[in-house]
C-alpha cells in the first residue's frame, strides 16, 4: 500500500513539475501574436487617449502589435465580460475606469465576479472629473449652476454615461455638495452625449479629463463650469477646482486600471507591470497624460486591487444609505 502511494506521489509531483516547465516555456515565448486591449467604453471618450498610449508602451515593450478594441455598453460591463471570459494567455486585456470593477458590483445580477474574475495589474492614472454645461445652459460658474438649480429643482438634465456609472456617481456626489436636485440623463456611449450638450439637449455633464470636452469647449458649445479635484488642469487653467469654487465636498476622482481575465499567469502580470510602470513613469509620456486631463499613477497589483477594494467600501456606504443606486 506504501508503495503504490508513493507511486501516486511520485506521479503527481511528475505531472506537477511538467505543468510548470510548460508554464516556464510559455511564459518565456509570449507574446507571439497579437494583443488586444478591451476599453469598455465608446471610442472618443476619457478612456480613449489612456488606451491607446498605454498600448503603444506594451507594443513597444514587447514588440507585437496591440489593438484597442472598444466595446462600450452596460456601464462597462460588456467589455469587461469579454475579457473576464477570456483565456488568461496574455492576449486579451481590459483597460478600464472603477465602473465595471466597483460600481456594477451594487447593481444587477452580473455574467462575471468583478472581484475573482479579473486580476488587476497596475493603476494607470488618477484622474478628477470635469464639470460642464451646455453652451446653451444659463449657468457659467458652478455657483450658478448651483442657484439655478435650487430655483428649478430636478430641471437640469445631467448626462451620465449610464446609470450607476462614474458620472453618475459624480453627479450625485455633486448634488449632495450642493444640496441640489439633479436628473440624471443615461448614455450608451460619450459621443452622443457630447453631441446633446453640444446641441443643448441635455445642460450639463461631467468627465474624467477635458480630452472628450475640448471640441465643443472650443467652439463654445460647452462650456467647462468646474474641475471636480484639487488641482486645475493644466489644458483649461482658467477652470477653477471645487475648492476653489466654495465646494470642497464636490471632489469627485476616477482612475484607470490595467486588468486581465483569472488565472492570469503571474509571471506574465510581473512582466506587464513592469513593462508598463517603467513606460508610464517616462517624463515624456508623464507629460502626455497631463494634455488630456490625467496624472500618471501607477502601482504594484497588490496596491491596484487594494484601491478597488477602498473604493467598494465607500461606495458600499453610498449605497446603504440611499444615496446611489446602481441599476
Amino acid at each position: 500500500m506504501k508503495k503504490q502511494l508513493a507511486n501516486t506521489f511520485a506521479a503527481m509531483a511528475t505531472v506537477a513539475i511538467g505543468a510548470l516547465a510548460s508554464f516556464g516555456a510559455q511564459a518565456q515565448e509570449w507574446p507571439e501574436r497579437a494583443i488586444t486591449v478591451v476599453v469598455p467604453f465608446a471610442a472618443g471618450g476619457g478612456a480613449d487617449p489612456v488606451a491607446r498610449t498605454v498600448a503603444e508602451g506594451i507594443q513597444e515593450a514587447f514588440g507585437q502589435p496591440v489593438v484597442v478594441d472598444f466595446r462600450p455598453g452596460a456601464n462597462g460591463t460588456i467589455g469587461a465580460n469579454i475579457v473576464a471570459q477570456a483565456e488568461p494567455d496574455g492576449y486579451t486585456l481590459l483597460i478600464t475606469s472603477p465602473a465595471p470593477l466597483v460600481n456594477v458590483k451594487f447593481g444587477q445580477k452580473l455574467p462575471y465576479d468583478p472581484d475573482g474574475d479579473l486580476v488587476s495589474i497596475t493603476q494607470i492614472a488618477d484622474a478628477p472629473y470635469l464639470l460642464t454645461a451646455s453652451g446653451k445652459f444659463p449657468a457659467n460658474t458652478l455657483q450658478e449652476l448651483v442657484d439655478y438649480a435650487k430655483a428649478h429643482p430636478g430641471e437640469v438634465n445631467a448626462g451620465v454615461s449610464g446609470l450607476g456609472g462614474l458620472s453618475h456617481l459624480s453627479t450625485v456626489i455633486l448634488q449632495e455638495a450642493t444640496g441640489t436636485k439633479l436628473t440624471p440623463i443615461p448614455y450608451d456611449g460619450v459621443g452622443e452625449r457630447i453631441a446633446d450638450l453640444m446641441a443643448g439637449t441635455i445642460d450639463i455633464s461631467t468627465g474624467i479629463g477635458a480630452s472628450g470636452f475640448q471640441a465643443g469647449i472650443q467652439d463654445g458649445s460647452i462650456k467647462p463650469l468646474v474641475v471636480m479635484g484639487d488641482t486645475r488642469v493644466p489644458e483649461l487653467p482658467d477652470t477653477p477646482t471645487v475648492i476653489e469654487a466654495g465646494y470642497p465636498n464636490a471632489i469627485s476622482s476616477g482612475w484607470y486600471m490595467l486588468s486581465a481575465p483569472q488565472d492570469f499567469p503571474p509571471e506574465l502580470v510581473k512582466k506587464l507591470n513592469e513593462a508598463v510602470v517603467a513606460y508610464l513613469n517616462r517624463a515624456d509620456i508623464k507629460d502626455k497624460f497631463i494634455k488630456f486631463g490625467n496624472m500618471v499613477k501607477t502601482s504594484t497589483p497588490e496596491e491596484a486591487e487594494a484601491l478597488i477594494q477602498r473604493e467598494t467600501t465607500v461606495l458600499k456606504d453610498l449605497v446603504d444609505r440611499g444615496v446611489f443606486t446602481v441599476q
